[in-house]
């Protein structure tokens, strides 16, 4: 699946990509995830598809899902 592929499936989505929380469908992540991220990195989400939505959804995807395991290891 290209990166543009999944990122359109996960912005159209009712669940979250990362943590699988209720969230509306054309937000990228859910409440809880997307006001974790870095200011710059909510920003970069504004973005239209075609024109950096897709990398920024993945920067931010691979972020959220760095402080995932980092949470997981020191629990």
């Amino acid at each position: 699946m290209t990166e543009r592929a999944r990122a359109w499936m996960e912005f159209m989505a009712k669940e979250c990509c990362i943590c699988h929380a209720a969230k509306r469908p054309k937000n990228g992540f859910c409440p809880s995830c997307y006001f974790s991220l870095p200011k710059a990195m909510q920003h970069a989400l504004w973005q239209t598809f075609g024109d950096g939505y897709e990398e920024a959804h993945a920067a931010a995807r691979a972020w959220l899902e760095n402080r995932q395991q980092k949470r997981a290891v020191t629990a």
